[in-house]
């Protein structure tokens, strides 16, 4: 009887531990972006779609939009991303950080742990990327 009981506390102790969703937007999982020049790569690609939409990258990692599509506008629905902030973006002109095709725009997420849900502007296009 209290092996039994000691077996029920433990398992109900354990399942607390595994609330981190593994799956962002539309339910896909997270995976980790390519790497090219100490940057993680994310690419809104010229068919509107986001590689990977679902992003994960360590904690303080430098995070790289590529633009293939006819441009757009990242930002996050907390406001932590957001490029019509970035100094890059705002000294090519860009219209509002709209970030034209063709175009990369960097982003530093030290100090922003935690899970963001983000989307293109102007497009049917979210995305969220796990930080840490």
């Amino acid at each position: 009887m209290r092996v039994w009981l000691v077996l029920l506390v433990l398992s109900l102790a354990l399942a607390g531990c595994g609330d981190k969703k593994d799956t962002g937007v539309g339910g896909e999982p997270f995976k980790t972006p390519s790497q090219e020049d100490g940057a993680y790569i994310i690419t809104v690609t010229s068919s509107n779609e986001l590689e990977p939409r679902n992003a994960k990258v360590p904690s303080g990692a430098i995070v790289e939009w590529r633009i293939e599509n006819t441009g757009c506008y990242v930002k996050s629905e907390d406001g932590t991303i957001d490029s019509s902030n970035s100094p890059a973006v705002n000294r090519q002109q860009y219209n509002n950080g709209n970030i034209p095709q063709g175009v990369q725009w960097r982003w530093d997420s030290s100090g922003h742990d935690g899970e963001h849900t983000y989307r293109c502007s102007g497009k049917d296009i979210h995305g969220s990327l796990r930080v840490g």
